[in-house]
């Protein structure tokens, strides 16, 4: 969807049709995207994003996650629990791989359709910021302006937390806005 089919890593351009169903499948049912936003003091503005893409396995089941793995070439990790659950999952954190991933496997998702759509697009506004910051000058300068664009990126991360029905998030775009004092980013459009 936001990768050019030239852009896709070869062992994805790989996978058949009917395994990216599957996957895509997989997904839907025992599977997780998520973004998170966390308080980072180092970085400029001040809120980091963290994105995952994860699925899920009864422990006895733990070889699906290792193949799906590997069908990944290897990227992200299968944590088994040591919670006393019955339950593994296998997790992958780097936003471009899950870029990748959800670009094959999005025209076959369903249920979480929405919510990859919304992180990849999330994925490419935060490239787009983060080319922004790269250059100091220009960082400094438009700092508000450089805010209000990420407090967007924020607003849209609280729409993939209304569509997992998160419960318990302790940053949101609110917070953000407010640590920022900053003017609803309606306000400030014009100047994007």
């Amino acid at each position: 969807m936001f990768t050019n089919h030239n852009d896709i890593p070869e062992y994805l351009k790989k996978i058949s049709s009917v395994e990216s169903a599957y996957l895509a499948g997989f997904l839907d049912g025992d599977g997780s995207l998520y973004v998170r936003i966390i308080k980072a003091q180092d970085v400029i503005l001040k809120f980091k994003i963290i994105i995952g893409l994860a699925f899920y396995q009864s422990k006895k089941n733990i070889f699906i996650l290792e193949h799906i793995k590997t069908t990944f070439n290897n990227y992200g990790t299968v944590i088994v629990k040591k919670d006393g659950s019955n339950v593994c999952n296998y997790v992958i954190s780097d936003s471009k791989k899950i870029k990748d991933i959800l670009t094959i496997l999005y025209p076959y998702l369903k249920i979480k359709k929405p919510i990859a759509k919304l992180i990849l697009e999330i994925i490419k506004d935060l490239k787009e910021l983060k080319e922004i910051i790269s250059t100091k000058e220009s960082c400094d300068s438009q700092l508000p302006i450089i805010q209000a664009a990420f407090l967007k990126v924020c607003e849209k991360i609280d729409k993939v937390a209304e569509l997992n029905y998160s419960k318990n998030r302790k940053i949101t775009s609110q917070t953000v806005k407010e640590y920022y004092q900053i003017q609803s980013p309606v306000e400030t459009q014009d100047k994007i």
